[in-house]
């Protein structure tokens, strides 16, 4: 008669009253190729298959239902029990990962279909296939959120599934796009370089997070960090330092940058700069031993690197005024008194310097450099006087002090205290016959 509905729905009837009768079920099935009844018939059949344990005609059935359902919540609940017949019992792992991305593309909030999607993925080995799927999903999604969500499992199935680091990048990458201080995704992309030595990307992700904080602290250690890299993983010493420099900007008291500077110019025998450190550390320092120490290095720096020996000797001298006993700017100083450009500075410098210790042998030797170095005859024969008082006094030596006194003489012979000093130590010492 041409009434294929009316025959549709006498088949339903017989079904329905022996659910088992082979020639209705025959009949419904060619229905399926019928455009306007199939879907109907394939609502009456799919129970049927069910219980058969047909789940090849099953699986037929739910797509012609899914692809004539207009409800979305609908659709999204027959692609995932379609997905999940295939994927247990005709062991289709790709239909069941097609159903079950497009459920995920129809209702991107629904968190069992994306479970049950990896699972999938993870059976299949379709990790790729499901990473460009979340990611066009994010994309898509004008929720924020959502988009996150999908652009941090892309990430994470990125570098852990595909061990593509790019890619991982990349995703972490979109979703700081979203929220620059995303603290979950920063951590991953600093745990992502650090794991694969990606050094400059490391120092990108750390430099991020300073422009994130105005938290001084915060920024010292992150450039701190940064500056580690630079000089120990990619041996790049001038980037460290300025690394560290921006450090001083923001802090100028920073022990640490201090410090790492101290270190990086003496490596790079960047001497004027270590002395413009030296004497920042040494403004800073607290304790008289700190203090001293950092001045012994300046001047030896000045001394020995720098050419800048009037600037040493000044050191070494405001040392010893503040430390009367301290050895090694004494015993600089007389090294550097060897020098006939600077034995006379450096004598005047210890003359008083020895007298306060005592030391009446170093306080001659100095006055002889004084006496070697005076153009006055009259300057020479005081410190002549001085020197064979040192010599008679302090050292007991009268053969001495009157041979001083007889350099004395030659200088002034008419000099009456020359003349009556050399003749009392003469006698004293018993060398009356040498007069």
């Amino acid at each position: 008669l041409g009434d294929a509905a009316s025959a549709l729905e006498n088949y339903r009837e017989i079904l329905f009253l022996n659910a088992g009768h082979g020639p209705a079920r025959e009949a419904l099935e060619k229905l399926l190729d019928n455009d306007a009844l199939k879907a109907d018939a394939a609502a009456i059949l799919e129970s049927i298959y069910e219980e058969r344990n047909d789940y090849g005609k099953l699986v037929r059935a739910l797509k012609i239902l899914t692809e004539a359902e207009t409800d979305p919540k609908k659709r999204v609940s027959l692609l995932r029990k379609s997905a999940r017949f295939a994927s247990e019992h005709l062991s289709d792992l790709e239909l069941a990962f097609t159903n079950l991305s497009a459920a995920l593309t129809d209702d991107p909030e629904q968190s069992e279909t994306r479970l049950e999607l990896e699972e999938v993925a993870e059976r299949g080995s379709k990790w790729p296939a499901l990473a460009a799927l979340y990611t066009q999903i994010g994309e898509g999604q004008g929720d924020a959120e959502l988009a996150r969500l999908y652009f941090m499992r892309v990430a994470q199935i990125s570098e852990t599934q595909l061990s593509q680091v790019d890619e991982a990048a990349t995703a972490y990458g979109r979703v700081l796009q979203l929220d620059a201080s995303d603290a979950e995704a920063l951590n991953a992309l600093e745990a992502l370089y650090t794991r694969t030595a990606r050094w400059e990307d490391l120092i990108s992700v750390a430099q991020k997070r300073v422009d994130l904080t105005q938290d001084v602290a915060a920024q010292e250690d992150l450039y701190a960090k940064i500056a580690t890299i630079y000089d120990e993983k990619l041996d790049r010493p001038s980037d460290a330092i300025g690394a560290y420099r921006k450090v001083l900007e923001l802090e100028p008291s920073s022990q640490r940058a201090l410090l790492a500077l101290d270190q990086l110019f003496t490596r790079q025998q960047m001497w004027p700069d270590l002395a413009q450190n030296l004497e920042a550390q040494l403004a800073l320092a607290t304790s008289d031993q700190s203090q001293i120490g950092l001045m012994l290095r300046l001047a030896a720096l000045q001394e020995s690197s720098m050419g800048e020996v009037e600037a040493a000797i000044e050191g070494y001298r405001t040392i010893l005024e503040r430390d009367l006993r301290n050895q090694e700017a004494l015993v600089a100083l007389e090294r550097l008194g060897k020098d006939a450009k600077y034995e006379l500075t450096i004598a005047d410098l210890l003359e008083g310097h020895y007298r306060q210790l005592g030391d009446h042998m170093k306080l001659i030797a100095v006055h002889e450099v004084q006496v070697k170095c005076a153009d006055d005859a009259a300057r020479r024969v005081e410190l002549l006087h001085q020197i064979a008082q040192l010599h008679e006094d302090s050292a007991g030596d009268a053969k001495a002090a009157f041979s001083t006194f007889v350099r004395a003489l030659r200088e002034e012979p008419a000099n009456d205290v020359t003349q009556a000093s050399i003749e009392r130590v003469a006698y004293a010492s018993a060398a009356a016959t040498s007069l």
